[in-house]
């Protein structure tokens, strides 16, 4: 069995505390997916990596003697007893079926053998070789509470359609086109999908569609409903924007897998008896054994529904043509990379104190998001590298007037009073300011080259150092932590650190201007809170206390553990408080749900404050989030949930 270290391997490997990382995944699970999900996500979190009868057995030590461990949080209830008495094989292979649909779980085939016994053909034959283990990444369950913050750039840059389509992958998980347009197609006839709805009226109206016959028949006609000429439109009209974010790396193809592998199907009696391997692989939950694809998958439609404690999750039928068809998921690492783009671009943009230049930057992050995104897929689009949105004109009167970089120049000008033409220059000297290496034998943040363009104009182009420049903000972002916590003495004391290496205690005080007992204060402040570290330096051999310095240094990897534990521990206590507002006045919400009028309700001024209190917190929460993005993302951010 895998030792129960292997649980905190992924966030000790990207410094996340698994103290406030792991409680916080079971949070979202359980929010998102319901307790038996949340059950299921808990037992891995807490014992590593598991065969699929491993995750029953240890389901079962939660409920008789329900340990807890340093991991818990306060505040965050652990899945109810109730849930473990009641897990069985069915549910447990729907809860797997779907957190390996969202990518969150993977299944591995290991070796059950020793090398001796490998080695003996005898054993070999008749002992089962390998087995099913499935291990839990906490990180990718993180990434689906971030689709509303990536919905947005989709909207921005592709339209409605795409950021349905991406709101549509991230219910589903992954799936395959047809799959995708049929379940699209059934949330707006069946009105789950307001938002949507209203961009397909015309499809509506002119088919003449009944949305009471469709509610009222929805568990009956499901297939019925998917042949009729409405539904054909609609997917008709969704299908190019899904190709579209194939194309730009968007979507990128699931793993290979069969359908058995998620939890469906048996193998055919004739091929069951005597054949100990394909008895292991069923229990183990990685293959039907046959070779053969199963008649039907036990898939919860629609995996934002909560598995039922009581009952199996429904059948669907798996026709021919999507039995072997691709599957799609979101290609997480292409919002990362457009995440850390546009932070980059804002970050240059105050550093300068121009718009201009973070809107440069954002058209130079717009084209390389693009390219990524082409290099995901596998395929390249030549004219893509001849964007313009890389190339920045040399001069003024080359931009074209309806170009929004020259309406923010003449912002710009009217606001200070300048030449059109001389604010561009301005701005692209800070550009070449930026190209610039800040020390000798180091490169630049902002390289720029000026050559010939289309049409024979002097053209700039840009490109952005994307690893030097996040390690800037995550450092700017690391001492405004200090100085909101500790203060900014603390923040100038840190800094000092960080650029003369180590100093003792007195030299620091005088060094950062301050009474010596307000630096002996901050200093241990620091020490205390996982920045600083204190190293001893004997002066001589006999390591003589008297003939020994104290020094302070700056903690290895402190801007990536401090910060992200900060963040994920606030971040935990802003869902847990949320959760507790939207339980307690459940009732309240319900009424204003269905009273059209809630002003004239008795409770309207209550029900407003729960509103802004809900708001309030779902806006800090996102806010929040992107500071745990900033800290450990990008350390290997290509590591989450990108082309397999």
């Amino acid at each position: 069995m895998p030792k129960k270290k292997d649980a905190v391997d992924v966030a000790v490997k990207h410094r996340m505390s698994p103290q406030m990382l792991h409680p916080l995944a079971i949070d979202v699970l359980k929010d998102y997916f319901g307790p038996v999900i949340a059950a299921v996500g808990q037992v891995l979190l807490r014992q590593g990596p598991l065969s699929f009868k491993a995750i029953l057995f240890q389901a079962k030590q939660f409920q008789h003697s329900g340990p807890r461990s340093q991991m818990d949080a306060p505040g965050v209830d652990e899945a109810p007893e109730t849930v473990f008495r009641q897990l069985d094989e069915s549910l447990v292979r729907s809860a797997l079926l779907t957190l390996i649909r969202h990518d969150m779980v993977t299944v591995s085939i290991r070796s059950a053998l020793s090398k001796e016994d490998l080695s003996d053909p005898l054993m070999a034959a008749t002992r089962t070789p390998d087995h099913g283990v499935y291990a839990i990444d906490p990180r990718r369950i993180l990434m689906i509470q971030r689709t509303a913050l990536f919905q947005g750039n989709v909207l921005l840059a592709h339209g409605d359609t795409a950021q349905f389509i991406v709101e549509e992958m991230a219910l589903l998980g992954s799936d395959s086109k047809e799959g995708v347009l049929d379940h699209f197609a059934l949330r707006i006839l069946w009105r789950e999908n307001d938002r949507a709805k209203a961009h397909y009226e015309d499809i509506l109206e002119e088919h003449n569609w009944n949305f009471a016959e469709a509610e009222a028949n929805k568990e009956v006609n499901e297939k019925e409903l998917l042949e009729k000429p409405v539904a054909a439109a609609i997917k008709e009209r969704v299908s190019p924007v899904f190709d579209k974010l194939v194309h730009y790396g968007i979507l990128v193809r699931h793993r290979k897998f069969t359908v058995a592998a998620l939890g469906g199907g048996a193998p055919s009696p004739e091929h069951e008896a005597g054949n100990n391997k394909r008895k292991a692989a069923e229990m183990a939950g990685h293959e039907n054994g046959n070779g053969k694809e199963p008649t039907g998958v036990s898939l919860p439609y629609g995996t934002t529904r909560p598995i039922p404690l009581d009952g199996k999750a429904p059948v669907i039928p798996v026709d021919k043509e999507r039995k072997h068809a691709t599957w799609y998921k979101l290609n997480w690492n292409y919002f990362l990379y457009e995440f850390r783009g546009q932070l980059v671009a804002r970050y240059w943009g105050d550093r300068l104190g121009s718009k201009v230049v973070e809107e440069i930057l954002l058209r130079v992050v717009q084209h390389d998001c693009r390219h990524y995104g082409l290099s995901a897929t596998g395929g390249g689009d030549p004219f893509m590298l001849r964007d313009k949105s890389i190339f920045v004109s040399a001069d003024f009167d080359s931009l074209p007037a309806d170009d929004p970089l020259a309406q923010l120049l003449r912002d710009d000008a009217d606001r200070e009073g300048v030449l059109l033409r001389d604010l561009y220059s301005e701005v692209l000297a800070r550009l070449e300011r930026l190209s610039k290496p800040a020390k000798a034998n180091s490169t630049s943040l902002v390289s720029t080259h000026i050559g010939g363009g289309r049409g024979g104009r002097s053209t700039r182009t840009i490109q952005i150092d994307y690893e030097k420049s996040i390690e800037l903000v995550k450092n700017e972002c690391a001492l405004r932590l200090i100085q909101d916590a500790h203060g900014l003495p603390a923040r100038r004391i840190f800094r000092m650190l960080q650029d003369r290496g180590a100093l003792e205690q007195k030299d620091i005080a005088d060094l950062a201007l301050l009474d010596p007992r307000e630096a002996r204060s901050t200093v241990h402040e620091l020490t205390s809170a996982g920045y600083l570290y204190l190293e001893e330096a004997a002066k001589r051999a006999d390591m003589n206390p008297n003939n020994t310095s104290y020094l302070f240094r700056v903690k290895e990897h402190a801007l990536d553990e401090v910060p992200a534990t900060v963040a994920l521990h606030t971040l935990l206590n802003l869902r847990v408080r949320q959760r507790a507002i939207l339980e307690t006045n459940a009732d309240l919400l319900h009424s204003q749900e269905t009273d059209t009028d809630t002003r004239r309700l008795p409770q309207y001024p209550r029900i407003m404050r729960c509103t802004e209190a809900v708001t309030t917190l779902y806006h800090a929460i996102h806010d929040v989030d992107k500071t745990v993005m900033i800290g450990t993302c990008f350390s290997e951010f290509h590591g989450v949930g990108g082309a397999v």
